[in-house]
Order: structure tokens, then C-alpha cells, then sequence
């Protein structure tokens, strides 16, 4: 994760929850290897998507999270 967005202890927090809950007596069914590619399934989307938001910004200040995808949406007639 680069540091550029500061989101290093913000996907900590996230993949505690998302572990919290594969790993929750509701959710976890004794397989750990399926807990683990849930969690994967789940997480990795979001995190590929702020690592490379995070690379960016290291070439534009003004880069954000989300942002990209955004202004791509925007009509520009």
C-alpha cells in the first residue's frame, strides 16, 4: 500500500472487521481455507482499488479515492 492517501491504518480497520466477521460464530463453519477465500473475495476489490488510487495520487496530488470513476461517468457535451 503506498502511503500517498494515508489509507494503510484505514484498511487495517477494514480487514479487522471483514476477518471479525468470516471468523464470527454466526458466519464461521469450522473451514478455515473458506473463511480465508471469503475474506479475499470481499477484500481484495476494494483494496486493489485504494492501492491503486494511493499510486496515483503519487503522481497527482489531487487524486482521491473514487474519484477517477466518477468524473469518467460525468457527460461532457
Amino acid at each position: 500500500m503506498m502511503p500517498d492517501q494515508s489509507q494503510g491504518a484505514c484498511q487495517a480497520i477494514e480487514d479487522a472487521a471483514a476477518i471479525g466477521l468470516v471468523f464470527s460464530k454466526k458466519q464461521f463453519n469450522g473451514d478455515i481455507r473458506e473463511s480465508l477465500k471469503v475474506f479475499e473475495e470481499v477484500r481484495k476489490p476494494r483494496a486493489t482499488k485504494v492501492q491503486a488510487a494511493s499510486a496515483r495520487a503519487r503522481e497527482n496530488i489531487n487524486e482521491r479515492i473514487g474519484e477517477r470513476s466518477r468524473a469518467d461517468n460525468v457527460c461532457r457535451c
